[in-house]
């Protein structure tokens, strides 16, 4: 999983505007942090089912910060997902 990589979202699909990761809660708890988010547009604040999830990181023994869980593609995916999607 690469947390440092841009994931690309598509333009809204009702206003054209760039849509965004904005972040809608977090949880911490011994075992890491879990931040929650919704993919949304920029402007008009429109969103689809499914477009959200949650990454999951903690702090290991050794200092480093790792990620055990990314929805991010998957909401990206069904952010991008657009009804006429390879059909001409």
């Amino acid at each position: 999983m690469g947390s440092e990589t841009a994931i690309e979202l598509d333009r809204c699909p009702f206003c054209g505007k760039a849509g965004k990761f904005a972040q809608t809660r977090v949880a911490t708890e011994p075992s890491g942090v879990q931040i929650y988010f919704q993919v949304r547009c920029s402007r008009c604040d429109a969103t689809v089912p499914n477009a959200g999830g949650y990454i999951a990181m903690l702090l290991s023994y050794d200092g480093a910060v790792r990620l055990y869980h990314d929805d991010r593609e998957k909401a990206a995916a069904e952010w991008n997902r657009r009804a006429d999607n390879g059909i001409t």
